[in-house]
């Protein structure tokens, strides 16, 4: 026997075997053209994805969350509360819980809703105070 028709024998083998859609229609696999059991085949429904990224897509990157930062207002209510008695604040700039806490008690002596957040109305209470506390301008010379 020869290399070709070593070759043909083969291929002739594998179609007599070959499972198509059409003739895969078989009660449990069978393939009632040659009787012989064959797995049916499998059709996913809906087809499954395909993910292809291509080399220049980019890749996502997930910022760091910054760390708190110091915030000018929030240094100027820890100072002002701390001048007017509402306990040693750290004068940070940080809100954390003892300025909450500041802030809250200065809001509930002065009349305030208290939310334990410094806004307009609380600073403008805090800004007259400050004001009131103050020490008086230097004298002018020649008066």
């Amino acid at each position: 026997m020869t290399t070709t028709s070593k070759a043909l024998a083969l291929a002739g083998a594998l179609a007599a075997f070959a499972v198509s859609p059409a003739s895969a229609h078989g009660w449990f696999g069978l393939n009632f053209n040659i009787g012989v059991p064959f797995p049916a085949p499998v059709y996913a429904y809906p087809p499954l994805p395909v993910w292809y990224y291509p080399p220049t897509a980019p890749t996502v990157v997930v910022p760091t969350p910054w760390p708190a930062q110091p915030d000018p207002v929030t240094r100027h209510v820890q100072y002002g509360l701390s001048m007017l008695g509402y306990g040693p604040l750290a004068v940070d700039g940080v809100q954390g819980p003892a300025t909450w806490n500041a802030i809250a008690g200065f809001q509930a002596n002065n009349g305030l809703a208290v939310d334990g957040i410094a806004g307009a109305a609380t600073l403008a209470v805090l800004d007259h105070q400050l004001a009131l506390r103050a020490p008086p301008p230097p004298a002018k010379e020649g008066s």
